[in-house]
C-alpha cells in the first residue's frame, strides 16, 4: 500500500456519546494481541476490537494447529528466505527480530521448541495454546477483547479522529489496523482492513491470492488423491527447460483437483 495526501472528512459527522481512547486495535489476531499488549505495557489505555467475537480464531488452525511461530534464524536469513516484499520487512525484522518473537512468547509463559530447519512451535504443539498465552497476558494487562466490527474512520484535517461500528461512533488519538488480509473470510479475514487502509489515505494494489495450491487436468491426480509424500523436492520448469524456482525437501499431496502441500503451494 501506498500513502497519499488525503483532504479533511467532510462535515457532520457526530463523534458525542463515547470517551476518547488514545488506541484502538481493529482485530484480535496475534498481530492485534502483540499491539495491544505493547501499548498497555507503556501504559497506554488500549481498546481491543474483534468482530469475531473471541481472538485467534485464525491462529488457532495455523501450522496444521501446530503453529509455526517463527524460524529462528538471523536477520538476513530470514529475510532471504521472504519470497516477495523482503524489502519492504526489513525494518520490522531489524526492530523485531526471530529471537525477540521468541523471547516475547517464553516471556508470557509460553513454553517452545526449535525443530528441523530453525522452525519454532509451542512445545504443546498446539496453536490453540499460543492464543491463550496472548489472551492471558491481555487479562493480566487488564484489556477487554470488544465485540465489534470497525465499518470505518472519520477523519479531519487528515487526522483521525473517530472509528464508526455501525451506527456508533467512537472517538480515538490512533488506530491500529490489524485486520488480516483476505486469504480466510471464515476466520475474519474479509478485506476489511483495505476499505479502512484505503479511508486513510492508502492505495490498494490489486488483490491476487500468494500461497495457493494448483490445479491439474491430469487424472493420475485425482487416482491418487489423498496421497501423501514426504522429503519431495518441488521444482517449476519452464517451456524452454528453465528451472525457474525450486522448493523443498517437503511434503507434496494429490488431492481431487490437483497437487498441494508446502513446497507446492510456495
Amino acid at each position: 500500500m501506498r500513502h497519499k495526501n488525503i483532504s479533511p472528512a467532510s462535515g457532520g459527522e457526530s463523534i458525542s456519546g463515547h470517551g476518547l481512547w488514545p488506541v484502538v486495535v481493529i482485530g484480535a489476531g496475534p498481530a492485534g494481541m502483540m499491539a495491544a499488549i505493547t501499548a498497555a505495557r507503556k501504559g497506554v489505555p488500549v481498546s481491543l476490537w474483534d468482530k469475531n467475537g473471541f481472538p485467534g480464531k485464525k491462529l488457532n488452525i495455523t501450522g496444521k494447529g501446530r503453529c509455526n511461530l517463527t524460524n529462528l534464524c538471523d536477520r538476513d536469513d530470514f529475510l532471504k528466505n521472504v519470497v516477495n516484499g523482503g524489502k519492504f520487512l526489513q525494518s520490522s525484522i531489524a526492530r523485531f527480530s526471530p529471537q525477540d518473537t521468541v523471547e516475547f512468547f517464553e516471556g508470557i509463559g509460553m513454553p517452545l521448541k526449535t525443530e528441523r530447519g530453525r522452525r519454532v512451535f509451542p512445545q504443546s504443539d498446539r496453536a490453540r495454546d499460543i492464543t491463550d498465552s496472548l489472551v492471558g497476558e491481555l487479562a493480566r494487562l487488564g484489556i477487554k477483547t470488544e465485540n465489534r466490527r470497525a465499518s470505518g474512520l472519520v477523519i479531519a484535517d487528515s487526522k483521525l479522529v473517530a472509528i464508526k461500528s455501525g451506527t456508533d461512533i467512537f472517538k480515538c488519538r490512533r488506530a491500529v489496523i490489524a485486520t488480516g488480509g483476505l486469504s480466510y473470510p471464515l476466520t475474519g479475514s474479509d478485506g476489511d482492513g483495505y476499505i479502512l487502509a484505503e479511508q486513510a489515505g492508502h492505495s490498494v494494489t490489486t488483490l491476487r491470492p500468494s500461497l495457493v495450491p494448483l490445479v491439474s487436468p491430469d487424472t493420475a491426480c485425482l487416482r491418487m488423491q489423498g496421497l501423501s509424500l514426504k522429503n519431495v523436492p518441488v521444482s517449476l520448469i519452464s517451456a524452454d527447460g528453465r528451472r525457474l524456482w525450486r522448493d523443498g525437501p517437503g511434503e507434496m499431496l494429490f488431492t481431487h483437483f490437483g497437487v498441494s502441500g508446502r513446497g507446492i503451494i510456495r
